[in-house]
């Protein structure tokens, strides 16, 4: 069990003394390398008017500039993480328009877009440089283990609204990828050290270097100590955090036209809760891509990675996960007009599922799954065409992606999006997309018992389906000055077969809501000089 509080102020500074002492040895080691800060400074002077031109992958996977791209989407760029001063992702996506973000307690966070926050949300999908990190025991994603080495992120990319037909089931209410620099990017070294009343020790450190002249890498290592917070009263809320994380990646290019990149991370730690002991988490895992341009332009992708993901709260549950994933897709153009995107994805997941015991023998509420293991698969192909209708003016997308999963079937998720650029630096878009929130073993096969043995809580099975939702959007993005851009996207979503807790001894979950949700979400961004900018968003959210 982690102590809630530090017995005296020596003990108090005895994590910042390690963390000094780390530092010291890995600057002895690693400071003859050159650092590289290049790219943050680079971006730091960019006009506004170049910051419109930056490049996005997320909205139809492929690089087109944010100022062209017919979606609600926003970047957070390395300079802003660099600027903002946060020490985790989940800190770091609160500078992101239209994300509700908030902290539940110490570890936990509750972050959603366009409505149907909690600390279980399930209908945004969230993505760590191509690998998915939701949870498919509920479909959400458990922030307190979500991180990398903040300094190598090149760009967090959020689009608000389904992305389902290229991203999958889940990006129901929004996409969230998280993408990090090439090591080539991150040569040297670099070392961040900091420590205070609440986060009691935080250092990452991370060395890049060559590998031969077409190779690079880089690894990292990063460690938080935050201590627990404190209730109204001045005592301990008991939920005080310590993990360790290590990673690495290696790019290489094989060829102009042939890249492949390996990462991997893993982390352990353990997090403290209000109402039950400490929670202990252990993950890893290792992505490979490769990535080749045909001699007529046409490029190929093939991704595969492995994901093993542990967590254990005594008295409530206990999970143990692998995941494997292949994802393929492959991109052409077609007599000057189609641009056409086409792949497919096969995941397989395991889990076993216990109650560990409470220390001392104490009995509390548990959340108990039948059965207790599982294999669950997903196969998936998606198909997309982008269509010139009239050259830089009108373009036309149409696509559609059909998943097979193990507790609702087929899901058929289709979109259409339309783009319109009158002149330069203004662009009117529109789009109706279906998606789908897939049920999880949450939905299914879940029996909450209480002390007294009785069960208040037990799943759909069979029974439960797919939450869907069909949106509509209308957005226009303009740049009326060389220093000031404005970004309007509005919305009305139909919601269908959502989960619901029908009443009764035990309560059984089904799909007895439906729902709707309209909103309106405007930003307006001001840089009067190279090192300053002024950046308001308003909000406007109604739901049924």
């Amino acid at each position: 069990m982690i102590s809630n509080r530090i017995a005296s102020p020596g003990a108090a500074f005895l994590p910042v003394h390690l963390i000094l002492l780390g530092a010291v040895f890995f600057t002895g080691i690693f400071l003859p390398a050159p650092a590289a800060g290049q790219d943050a400074t680079e971006l730091k002077r960019l006009a506004l008017e170049d910051l419109m031109e930056v490049d996005v992958t997320s909205v139809s996977r492929r690089t087109e500039r944010i100022s062209e791209a017919p979606a609600a989407v926003d970047v957070i760029t390395g300079d802003q993480i660099r600027r903002s001063g946060a020490t985790t992702l989940a800190e770091v996506l609160r500078l992101a328009t239209g994300l509700e973000v908030a902290r539940v307690d110490g570890t936990t966070w509750a972050i959603s877009a366009r409505g149907f926050n909690g600390t279980a949300s399930n209908k945004l999908l969230v993505l760590m440089d191509g690998r998915s990190v939701y949870t498919p025991l509920f479909s959400g994603v458990f922030w307190d283990v979500q991180d990398t080495f903040l300094a190598d992120v090149d760009r967090i990319e959020v689009i608000r609204g389904p992305g389902a037909t290229l991203w999958g089931a889940n990006a129901v209410n929004g996409v969230i990828n998280i993408i990090t620099r090439p090591a080539s990017r991150t040569q040297g070294g670099r070392i961040e050290v900091a420590s205070g009343n609440q986060e009691r020790g935080f250092a990452a450190m991370r060395y890049g270097d060559e590998l031969g002249r077409s190779a690079h890498y880089r690894a990292y290592a990063k460690f938080n100590y935050q201590d627990a917070q404190l209730t109204q009263s001045g005592a301990s809320a008991g939920d005080p955090l310590r993990r360790v994380q290590l990673g690495g990646r290696i790019d290489w290019a094989v060829s102009p036209k042939t890249q492949i990149a390996v990462i991997g991370d893993g982390n352990a730690g353990s997090m403290g809760r209000v109402d039950r002991p400490t929670t202990d988490v252990h993950n890893a895992n290792i992505l490979a891509r490769i990535r080749h341009e045909t001699a007529r332009g046409a490029e190929l992708q093939l991704q595969a990675y492995y994901d093993r993901t542990f967590r254990s709260t005594p008295g409530s549950f206990e999970e143990d996960r692998g995941t494997w994933d292949l994802d393929v897709q492959y991109r052409t153009r077609v007599n000057g007009r189609h641009m056409l995107l086409a792949g497919g994805g096969y995941r397989l997941s395991r889990d076993r599922t216990s109650v560990p015991p409470m220390p001392g023998g104490a009995v509390g509420a548990a959340a108990v799954f039948v059965p207790a293991s599982r294999q669950a698969a997903l196969l998936a192909g998606f198909a997309q065409d982008e269509i010139t209708v009239i050259p830089e003016k009108v373009t036309l997308t149409v696509g559609a992606r059909g998943e097979h999963n193990e507790f609702s079937g087929f899901e058929f998720q289709p979109t259409v999006r339309a783009r319109w650029i009158p002149k330069p630096r203004n662009i009117l878009w529109g789009a109706v997309s279906r998606a789908v929130r897939t049920p999880t073993r949450l939905d299914v096969d879940i029996r909450v018992v209480l002390p007294d043995g009785r069960v208040s809580l037990i799943g759909g099975g069979d029974q439960f389906r797919a939450e869907s939702v069909v949106a509509y959007e209308l957005g226009y993005r303009v740049q009326p000055h060389p220093l000031v851009s404005v970004d309007i996207a509005a919305y009305h979503n139909e919601y269908d077969h959502l989960r619901s807790q029908e009443p009764g001894a035990p309560i059984v979950l089904a799909n007895g809501l439906r729902g709707r949700t309209n909103g309106l979400e405007s930003e307006i961004t001001v840089r009067p000089t190279g090192w300053m900018r002024w950046q308001a968003s308003w909000t406007l959210f109604d739901k049924h």
